[in-house]
């Protein structure tokens, strides 16, 4: 496919079980065409992955194994008890995936014959990646050795089975220098991390979507939280990196008791001894502090830590939003409008953090709805409520319209 000097590699860890088979031959599709060769580690137990393995002999997949696992102790347990405050899911005994580990290991089976790695999962699809080769050729005629793809994360799919609506997404690196500029950093959600100084660029010219089951979206909250308390046990306390990784799981939970829990270690990361100092990060977990607020109807809260928020990044949007709903709630409409139109007028920057583009859209139309309803502006109300019906057809949100019992904030409140 390609040039001896600038041949792809696609590389990938998978676990090899359950649906996995069904998914890698999907993911395989989209994108074996496109790479030079593919080596995948698969990391399950031998016996459960015979079927993973017929998928890489259809694809002439180079296959490794490696299980690294870490062995929960006492020790451990009662330092996250001591340290963290709560009661640990992790138990004695318990054996902990090691993700980079996998990552590092699969990326050395890749020869040096390779001069690009593709990294990709299994629950991953591949778009256009006809493009792939002229990335490759504009990505080293600018000398850069590592590039991002647009990643979303989260999407709702049509009857085809085809995006249809982004829900999430966020800037990843996808294609690296097989020249050990990079090494993959993390017990869990883990990164590609420079050995060296590295210049990176960005392609709108190919995408990876994610699309996993649902079942595995369930069953992977407690498997994060369990990997999180290990990782940050190993580092100590000091890598803010994973104390905001398990915040966020614990406000995924969604009930009361994880609120505090999650609130408390985002305080630790913000102003904990070891805080971050990264402005935009900094300001994203205000915005959680925020809704974790909103959720026990601590509204003055929710909005001081909005504007702590605007402190370290007042040029994000959906802060300015969020100060919207959190004054909508409070039924302080003219405040709500006044922030929203600011909000509006502030333009998404990409980033390599979590953009929720769906959840934004519907807190806009809420605020407005409410607001325009409540301030008796019938004509904007009109228009909103046309709005609703074109943008969000099916939405719960319909069942409300019309009905003055029920206000449609009830979904920004969380």
């Amino acid at each position: 496919m390609s040039s001896n000097n600038s041949k792809i590699a696609l590389a990938m860890i998978i676990k090899g079980t359950g649906d996995e088979p069904a998914q890698l031959s999907r993911l395989l599709a989209t994108i074996a065409s496109h790479v030079d060769s593919i080596y995948i580690t698969l990391t399950g137990n031998k016996i459960d992955l015979k079927e993973a393995e017929k998928v890489c002999a259809e694809y002439k997949v180079n296959v490794s194994y490696i299980q690294p696992t870490i062995t929960v102790t006492k020790e451990t347990v009662n330092w996250i008890k001591n340290n963290l405050g709560h009661t640990p899911h992790i138990k004695i005994g318990d054996k902990i995936f090691v993700f980079d580990e996998a990552r590092n290991y699969n990326f050395s089976q890749v020869p040096k014959e390779y001069k690009w790695i593709l990294w990709l999962d299994c629950d991953d699809i591949f778009r256009k990646g006809e493009n792939l080769r002229q990335i490759i050729q504009n990505t080293e005629q600018q000398n850069a050795t590592a590039i991002y793809m647009e990643y979303y994360y989260q999407v709702q799919v049509d009857a085809k089975g085809e995006m249809a609506e982004v829900i999430v997404h966020h800037l990843r690196e996808r294609m690296v220098l097989n020249d050990g500029s990079y090494k993959w950093k993390g017990i869990i959600h883990e990164v590609l991390t420079e050995e060296k100084s590295t210049y990176k660029v960005f392609t709108p010219d190919c995408d990876v979507v994610h699309l996993p089951v649902a079942e595995a979206l369930v069953a992977s909250t407690e498997r994060n939280i369990k990997n999180l308390e290990v990782a940050i046990y190993k580092a100590g306390g000091k890598d803010n990196r994973y104390i905001y990784y398990l915040a966020k799981a614990f406000s995924d939970i969604r009930k009361s008791e994880y609120n505090v829990l999650s609130r408390n270690l985002m305080f630790k990361y913000l102003l904990g001894e070891n805080k971050t100092d990264w402005e935009e990060e900094r300001a994203q977990t205000w915005k959680y502090v925020a809704e974790l607020y909103r959720r026990d109807g601590e509204y003055g809260s929710a909005i001081n830590a909005l504007m702590n928020g605007l402190v370290d990044n007042p040029t994000a949007p959906t802060l300015f939003i969020e100060l919207a709903v959190t004054y909508a709630l409070k039924e302080e409409w003219e405040r709500a409008l006044f922030w929203l139109n600011i909000g509006q007028t502030i333009p998404q920057k990409p980033s390599i953090l979590a953009n929720a583009p769906m959840d934004t859209t519907i807190k806009i139309l809420e605020v407005k709805y409410n607001c325009y309803r409540n301030l008796h502006h019938m004509q904007e109300l009109q228009e909103v409520t046309e709005q609703i019906r074109q943008l969000l057809p099916g939405h719960p949100l319909f069942n409300m319209i019309g009905n003055n019992d029920s206000p449609l904030l009830a979904v920004s409140r969380s």
